[in-house]
């Protein structure tokens, strides 16, 4: 740790945006946040890297690495940076802020959550996750500042866009009637994932566990307590509540998760 220090000054460190907006804030800086570029920087020398690519906000940590590289293995290291995309709530995308779109997601879970982007996003994700052209976003993005264009109507273009590059075409626009039909229209979705239950009754947290539609009864009770639960189309707001097992029965959570029992 101290050799590894030795390669860099406090000046140095210091230089860094969120350092100096800390100290005109008069706010601490830890230790350990002068020490983490250091760290993330040597991950470079140990998998001998030649070049480095992330996000806009590790540009210091990767110049580190740039540095270190240069010192321990004689050579350069190219730094290469791509703007910061945001979750679709505008913050830093975090799966632990459930804020992310994965390339995973099936094509109606991808679309939905495009379709909650907000409007401040959609320019940004059009530039950063499509194949449309410059010139065609600069043209909607003029379109939505006169309002030309409804920004509910950019963002179906956009989560079509994007769905199509994982899923093609055909898959996006089939994936864009659903979303329809379920938010707008209000309908059940045509395919719901189906859960056979052995108990004729369960406790709705005991419920949604077992149903995946809750990782954990805590999480399940906050769901229950924010009104976030529907059982047939009903908000269900009593966690002590047990749910009878019927089949067919509906259970759906947020805007986009759907189960439907089986006994």
């Amino acid at each position: 740790m101290v050799e590894l220090s030795s390669h860099f000054t406090v000046q140095q460190l210091i230089e860094r945006d969120l350092f100096q907006k800390r100290l005109k804030e008069k706010k601490a800086i830890g230790l350990h946040e002068f020490l983490y570029p250091l760290y993330q920087g040597y991950d470079s020398v140990a998998m001998d890297i030649d070049m480095e690519i992330g996000g806009d906000d590790q540009t210091f940590n990767m110049l580190a690495g740039r540095d270190l590289v240069k010192i321990y293995k004689n050579k350069e290291k190219f730094v290469l940076t791509i703007p910061l995309l945001e979750g679709i709530d505008g913050r830093k995308m975090s799966k632990s802020w459930a804020n992310v779109v994965n390339i995973t997601d099936s094509a109606d879970d991808m679309f939905g959550k495009l379709m909650s982007l907000p409007d401040s996003l959609i320019i940004r994700y059009f530039t950063l996750c499509t194949e449309v052209s410059l010139k065609e976003i600069g043209r909607l993005e003029k379109d939505l500042k006169s309002g030309r264009i409804n920004p509910k109507d950019a963002k179906a273009k956009l989560a079509e866009e994007i769905v199509s590059i994982y899923y093609g075409r055909k898959i996006a626009r089939i994936a864009g009637k659903e979303f329809e039909s379920v938010f707008k229209e209000k309908k059940l979705p045509k395919i719901i994932t189906k859960v056979k239950i052995k108990e004729k009754k369960l406790n709705i947290l005991d419920l949604l566990v077992k149903t995946k539609l809750a990782s954990s009864k805590s999480e399940a009770k906050r769901l229950v307590l924010q009104g976030g639960v529907k059982v047939d189309g009903r908000i269900e707001g009593d966690w002590h509540k047990a749910i009878e097992i019927k089949r067919n029965r509906v259970l759906r959570v947020g805007k986009r998760k759907f189960i439907r029992l089986t006994n």
